[in-house]
C-alpha cells in the first residue's frame, strides 16, 4: 500500500526525528511504500498565547542561547546538518508542498494517510494541516499515536478538531488523557497506542543506527533536558558527583551550555544513541530519552519538566509512558534538588508489561491500514 505519513520531522528536537524514523521504518517493514509528506512549514501558522511578563521571563534563556552560539556555533550547525541529512537517509519524502493547493495534490496520491506521533494534536499547536481538513482531500486517514499532551483542550479549538476528526476511520492518541478528551469530540472511540520509537526494539535501532562513533572511555552519567531547570541541573551534577560519575550532557536549551560535564554539542542521531548504549545512568525530563532508556535498559530517572498546575503542561505523556512499564517511582518532582537512589529497574517485569501494550500498538496499527497489510 502507498502510504503517506503527516508528521515532525525537522528541527534539533531528537525525540521528533527519531519518532519520524521509526514509523516509516516500521512500516516499510510490513512492505508498504512509504513517504512523509515534505511540507512548507510556511503552512504551518501557530498564534502566540504568551503575555508580555512570560516573554519577559524567556529574556535569559534567549541570551543564553546567543552564548551557546557564540561558543558552540561550529557544533550546533554540525548537528543541525547532520540531523537534517539522517532524516533524508533514513526516510523518503515527498516532493516539497509549497502551498495548500500542492498539500492536497499530494495528499490525493496515496491510498492512505497516516497523521502522528509526535505532540502533532496539542491543542496549543492546532492546524488543519494536522487533520487533513480540506474538503479536496479524498484519501483515508487514520491517526497512530499523535500526542495532545495536556489536560484540556479550549473550547474554540475543540470545535475545529471535532470538525477535522470527522474523516478519520480510526483514531489512536498516546496518552489515555488525550483519548478521554478525543472521546468527547467524535463517535470513534480512540484507543491508546504506545510512541512509534517503541515499535522497535533494541536490534532494530541497531540496525538502523550501527554506532561505531567514539567511545567515551569513563563510566558516565548521561544527562538531556529540554528545560532550564536549575534544581534539576544541581540535582544531577551533585548525582553525579555521589557516583564518581563524569556527566555526558547534550545539550538542548541555553543554561545547558553552562553546565559543568562534558558538553556534546555536535550530537547526531547515531551518536546520542551510542550514548545510550554505554551511560551507566540517564537522567532526563523528556519523553522520548525516556523511551529510549526504557528500549536500553538503562537506569534512569525523569523529572517533571512543568509544574502540574499550568494548562500548557505536557506531563501526561511522560506519566503514561511510566505506568505502562510499571515505573512510576522512577519519576522525579518538578521542584526537586535531589535524586534519591533506587533500586536497579527489574526490566524482565517491566517489558513484561509494557510488551503488551506494543503487541496491542503493532495490532491496532496494522488493523487500522487494512486488509492489504502484511
Amino acid at each position: 500500500m502507498k502510504i503517506g505519513v503527516i508528521t515532525w520531522y525537522t528541527g534539533p528536537n531528537y525525540g521528533t526525528n527519531l519518532q519520524a524514523v521509526a514509523l516509516q521504518w516500521y512500516l516499510r517493514k510490513q512492505g508498504h511504500d512509504v513517504h512523509i509528506i515534505d511540507y512548507n512549514e510556511e503552512l504551518i501558522r501557530y498564534e502566540s498565547h504568551r503575555t508580555f511578563m512570560e516573554r519577559l521571563k524567556r529574556q535569559p534563556y534567549k541570551y543564553a542561547m546567543i552564548y551557546a552560539n557564540s561558543k558552540y556555533g561550529k557544533e550546533i550547525a554540525l548537528r543541525d546538518k547532520n540531523l537534517s541529512n539522517t532524516i533524508r537517509e533514513k526516510c523518503i519524502l515527498t516532493e516539497k508542498a509549497d502551498t495548500i493547493a500542492d498539500f492536497v495534490t499530494i495528499c490525493n496520491q496515496f491510498d492512505l494517510i497516516i497523521v502522528g506521533s509526535d505532540q502533532l494534536w496539542n491543542p496549543g499547536w492546532y492546524s488543519p494541516v494536522y487533520y487533513l481538513d480540506y474538503d479536496e482531500i479524498k484519501t483515508r486517514r487514520i491517526a497512530y499515536s499523535p500526542s495532545l499532551g495536556v489536560n484540556s483542550i479550549p473550547p474554540e479549538t475543540a470545535e475545529k478538531i471535532r470538525h477535522g476528526l470527522k474523516k478519520f476511520s480510526a483514531i489512536s492518541v498516546r496518552e489515555a488523557k488525550g483519548a478521554e478528551l478525543l472521546k468527547q469530540l467524535t463517535d470513534l472511540p480512540p484507543k491508546v497506542t504506545v510512541d512509534p520509537t517503541l515499535l522497535l526494539n533494541e536490534d532494530d535501532w541497531l540496525s538502523i543506527f550501527p554506532g561505531g562513533n567514539k567511545k567515551i572511555s569513563s563510566k558516565y552519567v548521561l544527562s538531556v533536558f529540554l528545560t532550564d531547570n536549575f534544581n534539576h541541573w544541581h540535582a544531577v551534577k551533585k548525582f553525579a558527583q555521589k557516583h564518581n560519575l563524569q556527566h555526558i550532557i547534550v545539550p538542548y536549551m541555553g543554561f545547558s551550555y553552562f553546565q559543568k560535564g562534558k558538553i556534546c554539542a555536535d550530537t547526531d542521531l547515531s551518536k546520542l544513541l551510542d550514548l545510550f548504549r554505554s551511560a551507566e545512568y540517564v537522567i532526563t525530563d523528556s519523553f522520548h530519552m525516556s523511551v529510549f532508556s526504557i528500549i536500553h535498559k538503562k537506569n534512569f530517572y525523569v523529572f517533571e519538566r512543568f509544574k502540574e498546575n499550568l494548562e500548557t503542561s505536557t506531563n501526561s505523556r511522560v506519566k503514561n509512558l511510566l505506568k505502562m512499564a510499571k515505573l512510576e517511582d522512577r519519576y522525579i518532582s518538578y521542584n526537586s534538588r535531589h535524586i534519591k537512589d533506587k533500586s536497579d529497574i527489574d526490566y524482565d517485569n517491566s517489558l513484561s508489561s509494557l510488551e503488551k501494550e506494543i503487541l496491542f500498538s503493532r495490532e491496532f496499527l496494522i488493523g487500522a491500514i487494512g486488509s492489504d497489510c502484511k
